[in-house]
């Protein structure tokens, strides 16, 4: 591993990269204030909130911690997080039956406790005391408040029926915690051992016994006799770090550079257990620290999963999508959406479902948005769609196409790909356009129902603001059906585009696999109005285990850079090894990974590009997502340039753009002052420089040529100039890198006899 990727962990706000001036906007630093009072030192530790419900299910109150959520709509109950080996949820509910001193009960038969949330605290409020939770970082902490001294001495003693499917043994009074156990005698939870404290700080230890389902705390009288009141109970619930060896935590991941408020946003699923995952909306600062969850989907009653993310610019917001499926009145798998303006840090748990047939399923989307400072405000969002309700994968699924209006929450146009005769999965879109009414480019893996055999192979399509789509001639796959070509990811703008994808041998079957043992690309150009030009097909990865093809981000800064990022299933190991690629010109020019040895689990989950650190953030996990990373591939550091040599005239000359191998938007620029509107302008170019030549004799009295003309020289651009001088862009080839030389030469009438002025030499090093 080089220096270029760097390493923080996502579930500690650590110090990491420092971020210079020059490429963040002020309002970074001033952010950071703000972030830090609402950053936790854990991503999943969350305030309480209130959740609207899905079809019949109800919403309610909750919160999350690190291994578990809580919620309090009826009471308190305990959600341990379990992870995706057990099939359904164990939680822990605890439901008040008796608060006594001396016999005398303070809980009125009948009473209805008035409940009171903060950001951190439940209490329920009875005549007579207040039960009360705390929500921290190692579990929630019951308390039982008691105000006033009661009329009546004698022990302190406080019931409560727990709700639960866990196991746990009948015990007699004492003081220590209670384990809570699944079927096979595993620790799950723990309430732990209660003491009492007073309002001057004197503590005593309770007992805790476990009768007939029931808890009960008991305080001794002769220390109530002496305490000052008001008098608190507090035991705490915690959940029991698990084993989560080939168990799934964090499922699935993506990650947005959103440039409006320079930020990361992340958004995962976990797995409480194999029926009830939870969505998370994470903002990072571009150095991944200060994290705040700003959305959330906790219900029990639902499976929020495969989010994918974008942003759209002039809506000034980032979007994600992901599947969603309730068990409630109405089971269908749909496509669900929660869209936020840029730099919002606020806790928001608001959804949308985008509208879908009855009897139909949908699954497996992505979405794309548009460039920083682009116009438009339309994501592109695609999907599977299956007639049926159970989402059943059948022979004849085919591609939903939805256009969303960010400025009003509305889908303004939908329509499907697909037929009968055709087998379309796995639909994947590139995650900006350059906005207005450039089209998206979206790709997916199509089988033909009319051929006996027939290989799985990666098509494309154009998908339009106005929702109408147009589909390529091309089809990426083998011609003799040996093999199969699967799982595609899609990643350019403009008209620069690449697509990675599994390739699988073909034994006759239609297979449902997305991994293979190779990986490859297609880099390919599609400008408006014209057919797929194929630029690039080559290898990418080739592997003795499966490989997963994760996610593939395009470098908007150069136009010519990309990163892929996949991982590897080791059949030594039992471990995901993660892996990114920086892919230029048709060639893996760099490639970095994390894990995969003995011990190490390493899952990839996203990758975007950041425009303003030119980097690639990546957002990955350990195997079991137990926990999570962030990261940068960087770009290399480029060279800046020297000018050198004698001019003549008062323009000056400069570059733009990466000057870096296979950068389509590095060029040279020719600058007034001395420039004069819509007149000649020739830029020389060389692979040599030469000391300052005098060019008397041709008529250019005066001026020099800093540039070699002769075995060196690479040819001469001519150009006409504008209010803003002159500019050449100068696409560079993969293959190349190392010093090359510039000179302009420009109208200047009066001059000298030829009109003609020149700039100084410019030297350019091109960095591979």
């Amino acid at each position: 591993m080089n220096n270029r990727i760097h390493l923080s962990l996502l579930g500690l706000a650590l110090a990491s990269a420092s971020v210079s001036a020059q490429q963040r906007s002020s309002d970074f630093m001033a952010d950071q204030a703000t972030r830090a009072a609402m950053a936790r030192p854990d991503v999943f530790l969350t305030p309480i909130h209130d959740e609207a419900g899905i079809d019949d299910r109800p919403g309610g109150t909750w919160a999350t911690g690190p291994n578990y959520k809580v919620s309090f709509h009826a009471g308190m109950r305990f959600f341990p997080l379990l992870g995706s080996r057990y099939p359904h949820n164990l939680p822990l509910g605890w439901q008040t039956t008796s608060v006594a001193v001396g016999g005398t009960e303070l809980l009125v038969p009948g009473e209805q406790a008035v409940s009171a949330p903060a950001d951190w605290r439940m209490e329920y409020r009875y005549r007579n005391f207040t039960e009360a939770y705390d929500v921290l970082a190692e579990g929630v902490e019951q308390t039982f408040v008691i105000e006033r001294r009661p009329q009546t001495a004698g022990d302190l003693v406080v019931r409560g029926r727990v709700e639960t499917d866990l196991h746990v043994q009948s015990q007699g009074a004492t003081h220590g915690a209670i384990n809570f156990t699944d079927a096979d005698g595993k620790t799950i939870l723990e309430y732990g051992a209660a003491f009492a404290v007073d309002a001057m700080g004197a503590k005593a230890e309770m007992t805790t016994a476990v009768v007939d389902g029931e808890v009960v705390l008991t305080v001794p009288g002769a220390w109530l006799e002496s305490a000052t009141f008001p008098v608190t109970v507090d035991p705490l619930v915690t959940s029991v770090p698990l084993d989560t060896t080939n168990s799934q935590i964090v499922a699935n991941g993506c990650v947005v550079h959103e440039p409006g408020a320079d930020e990361y946003i992340v958004v995962l699923t976990r797995f409480f257990s194999a029926s009830d995952t939870d969505i998370y909306g994470i903002n990072y600062l571009p150095n991944w620290t200060l994290p705040v969850t700003v959305f959330l989907s906790s219900l029990e009653f639902s499976i929020e999963r495969k989010p994918e993310i974008a942003y759209v610019a002039e809506a000034g917001r980032w979007v994600t999508v992901f599947e969603r499926q309730s068990f409630g009145s109405n089971p269908e798998h749909r496509i669900a959406y929660h869209s936020r303006g840029a730099g919002l840090l606020t806790l928001d748990t608001t959804i949308f479902d985008l509208p879908q047939a009855p009897g139909t399923s949908r699954r497996n989307p992505d979405v794309g948005g548009t460039r920083p400072n682009s116009l438009g405000t339309r994501a592109a969002i695609v999907c599977e769609e299956e007639n049926n309700s159970t989402n059943n994968n059948t022979t004849t699924t085919k591609i939903r196409l939805t256009m969303l209006d960010l400025a009003t929450d509305t889908v303004v146009a939908s329509s499907t790909v697909g037929s009968n005769q055709t087998d379309l999965e796995y639909p994947t879109i590139n995650q900006e356009t350059t906005g207005g009414g450039a089209p998206w480019v979206f790709a997916y893996q199509g089988y033909s129902n009319l051929i006996p055999g027939d290989d799985w192979d990666i098509q494309f399509g154009k998908l339009f603001t106005d929702g109408l789509y147009s589909p390529s001639a091309l089809i990426l796959g083998a011609a003799s059906n040996s093999q199969h070509s699967l799982a595609p990811q899609v990643a350019g703008t403009g008209d620069r585009y690449m697509v990675s994808y599994i390739v699988l041998g073909n034994t006759g079957t239609r297979t449902a696999a997305t991994t293979g043992t190779e990986l490859r690309a297609l880099q390919f150009t599609w400008p408006a109005a014209s057919a797929i030009n194929v630029r690039h097909d080559f290898r990418m990865r080739l592997a003795g285990a499966p490989l997963a093809n994760v996610d593939l981000a395009f470098d908007t800064n150069t136009q010519g850079h990309w990163a892929s990022l996949s991982h590897l299933a080791s059949p030594v190991f039992g471990a995901r090894a993660m892996t990114v690629q920086r892919v230029v010109d048709g060639a893996v020019v760099e490639t970095e990974s994390e894990g995969g040895g003995p011990g190490e689990l390493t899952t990839g989950h996203g990758v975007c590009f950041d425009s303003f650190g030119d980097n690639f953030p990546i957002f990955f996990s350990s195997g079991s997502g137990a926990d999570t990373w962030g990261t940068w591939l960087e770009q290399p550091a480029t060279v800046p340039p020297s000018e050198y040599g004698l001019g003549c005239g008062t323009a000056t000359i400069a570059t733009f753009g990466d000057a870096l191998s296979g950068s389509n938007n590095f060029g040279c620029s020719l600058n007034p002052p001395g420039t004069i509107d819509f007149t000649p302008a020739v830029l020389l170019i060389s692979t040599g420089s030469s000391l300052p030549i005098p060019l008397d004799v041709a008529g250019f009295t005066g001026c020099f040529a800093n540039v070699d003309l002769a075995g060196g020289f690479l040819g001469s651009i001519p150009t006409a100039t504008s209010p803003f001088g002159a500019l050449v862009v100068l696409p560079i080839s993969g293959s190349f890198a190392g010093d090359i030389y510039f000179q302009w030469a420009y109208a200047a009438p009066g001059l000298n006899p030829s009109g003609f002025a020149f700039t100084k030499g410019l030297k350019a090093t091109i960095v591979p």
